[in-house]
């Protein structure tokens, strides 16, 4: 007989490891996106670096929610993820446009990047056929 745990637990452990990990991670990015928002507001010297500021929060805000949402199982927490992943994917796009004045292509670049992340992050927190949890 052996002691090792089933393998179904073992993979369950996992999974849930995996969820924990990414909303870890959507915590962090969140939280500056907030705290940073007055100042950032601030230093806003045009109506773009108004809007990419507000984005910016918006998805701070998606990510803290939808990270609760998740935990307490809500089922509003895959549109609350999906929304974050979204805005953090058009932060992503914006932020070197406007703030660092980058060409359009550097941002379409850096938005793809951001949407291939924010994708990753999404599927390790929300359940789905293909992961179940």
């Amino acid at each position: 007989m052996s002691d090792a745990p089933p393998v179904g637990h073992v993979m369950q452990t996992h999974l849930r490891m995996r969820t924990w990990i990414a909303l870890v991670i959507i915590v962090v990015l969140a939280v500056p996106a907030v705290m940073n928002a007055r100042s950032e507001w601030q230093g806003a010297e045009n109506q773009a670096q108004h809007v990419a500021t507000i984005v910016e929060v918006s998805y701070g805000l998606c990510g803290l929610v939808g990270a609760i949402a998740v935990i307490m199982r809500a089922p509003w927490a895959r549109q609350a993820i999906l929304a974050w992943a979204v805005l953090i994917t058009v932060t992503a796009g914006l932020a070197p446009r406007v703030w660092g004045g980058s060409t359009l292509l550097m941002s379409l670049v850096s938005a793809a990047f951001g949407a291939l992340i924010a994708t990753v992050i999404t599927m390790l927190v929300l359940p789905s056929r293909w992961n179940p949890s």
